[in-house]
This record gives C-alpha cells, structure tokens and sequence, in this order.
C-alpha cells in the first residue's frame, strides 16, 4: 500500500504583485507569513527577477530573517511526476 502524501509545509512567497503591489508591502501577507512560520512552515521568497532581488525585497518586507531559503524562480522543474507534482500545490490568493 502506498503512504499518504500530506501537503508539504512550505510556502513560496514571490515578490512582485505579491508581497509588493504598486510598490507597496503587503502588511496582510507578512503577517500571515509570521504566523504560519510560527506554526512550523517553511518560508521560501523567491522571483523571477533573481535571488538578489528577492533578498533585497525580503530584508525590506522584514522576513529576511525567518526565510529558510532566498531564491530565483527556476527557470525549470526535474520532477519523476510531470506536471503531477503541483497536486500538492495550492495557490493563495487571498490571506484571511
């Protein structure tokens, strides 16, 4: 029997239109960002801009410093499974 895969407890933040919108932090986002990092997640903030970018943007927002890694979006995705591996994905797109 196979295990049961449970949803892995990591969030990617991405920078522009997201943690930034029109140039402005999104407090709402860092704050459940904080919260669910207190709560055991794993906080990745990454972009397509480049790891320096989302470093910058990290120290500024303030969560440089509960970010388990600081990345650029790959530009490509090596998975066994195809596109099977985003069904552990789920996209946020309003934080309550």
């Amino acid at each position: 029997m196979m295990p049961r895969y449970e949803r892995p407890k990591t969030i990617a933040i991405d920078i522009d239109g997201t943690l930034y919108c029109d140039g402005n932090l999104n407090d709402k986002l860092v704050a459940w960002v904080k919260r669910m990092h207190k709560e055991g997640y794993e906080i990745i903030v990454w972009s397509s801009r480049g790891k320096q970018y989302a470093k910058d943007a990290a120290i500024m927002a303030g969560i440089d410093d509960i970010a388990d890694a600081i990345i650029s979006k790959p530009g490509y995705v090596c998975d066994d499974k195809g596109w099977e591996w985003i069904k552990f994905t789920t996209v946020v797109w309003d934080i309550d």
